[in-house]
């Protein structure tokens, strides 16, 4: 996956592959869902206060840029995030990917059959072998 984004953009790009918060909150055990959205909708308000703190800071044009600290998830409720949000990121992947396969062509060493950073690369970074 990350091969593809890093040397095809064109086909599919990190956000391309995003999930929403509407997704997650579906792949969520019900037990969590309920805790999940009191999280996004915590996280919405400190961003938009951040925002109007911003706005009223700034001056003459210059922008302030205030980092707003947002509230962590319980542990149980970020594993489970975690397993959804890579699910669902791997389904958006394939559904952007499987159309353009046959225009992909992955770059492997020919010694150990790893895959190369990208077609420029002169030096495998697994087993050393060189290509000139």
């Amino acid at each position: 996956m990350g091969y593809v984004v890093r040397n095809y953009p064109e086909i599919v790009g990190r956000r391309d592959c995003m999930p929403s918060a509407d997704g997650l909150h579906d792949e969520l055990p019900v037990e969590l869902r309920d805790e999940y959205w009191e999280h996004i909708l915590e996280c919405e308000r400190i961003r938009k206060e951040t925002y109007e703190t911003e706005r009223r800071l700034s001056v003459n044009g210059s922008v302030m840029d205030i980092m707003p600290t947002l509230p962590e998830m319980r542990r149980e409720l970020a594993e489970a995030w975690s397993v959804a949000f890579a699910k669902l990121e791997k389904q958006a992947f394939w559904a952007k990917f499987l159309p353009h396969k046959g225009n992909v062509f992955i770059h492997r060493c020919a010694r150990c059959q790893r895959v190369l950073v990208n077609d420029k690369t002169r030096q495998c970074l697994w087993c050393g072998a060189k290509r000139h």
